[in-house]
């Protein structure tokens, strides 16, 4: 029996740390090596390990990237478990094989019901990419998009706290020149309202804020 076992779903793979398999008497033999950097984790990766897991009622063969890092937890469930176990992760609902059409996931109905919805919306994308070839591989790839749907933001609301360390917008100036302000550019009416619209969208989700700069 394995306690204190965390599900995050910001993790784009499974950890068990390498005290967890000197517990469980796990020969380290088992353990492939690898030259997989796991970020976000310190400690070194040792390498990998499938492990035999029994989580309700429920079996499961997973991959593991084996860190030599003390944690808090015995065993970390990422995402490629979730999606395995078609898992809800604030809840731990479990779904069997054939009683849902399905995954279950963490977006609102609202967004999600039904999945034609969505393959409307990937259909267009499609079709408005001409520079990318689909051609046959098309219905494949809309549904690896809809089993991880919830990976994707459907609104500003969905992406809070987005770190500078992804994108940052600066407006760097050299303070030997002066400053010259440009003459204000006018949109049309209905674009004018789009663009409102858009900015006080992502105002309200805190995804930008209001910057003043001398005049």
């Amino acid at each position: 029996m394995v306690t204190r076992v965390l599900v995050d779903n910001g993790s784009s793979v499974n950890i068990c740390p390498l005290s967890t398999l000197s517990e469980l008497k796990v020969d380290n033999d088992r353990i492939h090596k690898n030259s997989i950097c796991v970020r976000g984790f310190d400690g070194n990766s040792v390498g990998d390990i499938l492990l035999e897991l029994t989580i309700g009622p429920i079996e499961f063969t997973m991959e593991f990237q084996v860190l030599d890092v003390a944690v808090s937890y015995n065993l970390l469930l990422g995402r490629p478990w979730i999606h395995a176990a078609k898992a809800v992760p604030s809840t731990l609902s479990f779904v069997k094989s054939g009683t849902r059409s399905r995954p279950l996931t963490a977006i609102p109905s609202s967004v999600t019901d039904p999945d034609n919805e969505l393959i409307e919306r990937f259909e267009k994308l499609f079709d408005s990419v001409n520079m990318v070839e689909i051609g046959e591989d098309q219905e494949e790839i809309i549904k690896a998009l809809i089993e991880y749907k919830d990976i994707f933001a459907w609104s500003y609301d969905d992406m809070p706290d987005l770190s500078t360390d992804l994108v940052v917008h600066k407006l760097p100036t050299d303070r030997a020149f002066p400053h010259i302000k440009q003459k204000l550019r006018k949109f049309k009416t209905d674009m004018s309202v789009k663009i409102k619209e858009e900015i006080t969208k992502q105002l309200d989700a805190k995804v930008i804020r209001v910057t003043r700069y001398p005049v």
